[in-house]
């Protein structure tokens, strides 16, 4: 006794596969896109002062420069930073 099992042609299955495949990939994207915090995405505006080594700060002729570590003046307490420019 044979069971009747319907042939599908090649046709029907890429067309299925097909549809599989897209709503795959929109499950896939809404659950990287839901992992996100959006806040997370922005950083946070160039500082006026350093208090960090690698710190972007705003350089008072305009750019954006990094912080890193200078020799302090006498008397005052260490680390102290400077705002380099970045180029």
């Amino acid at each position: 006794m044979q069971a009747d099992i319907p042939m599908t042609s090649g046709r029907d299955f890429c067309a299925l596969l097909g549809v599989v495949l897209r709503w795959s990939a929109l499950l896939v994207a809404l659950v990287v896109l839901a992992g996100c915090d959006p806040g997370s995405m922005v950083e946070p505006p160039p500082s006026d002062s350093c208090s960090a080594i690698g710190q972007r700060c705003q350089r008072p002729d305009g750019p954006i420069g990094v912080c890193q570590v200078r020799p302090c003046p006498p008397g005052a307490n260490e680390p102290c930073y400077v705002c380099t420019p970045q180029h």
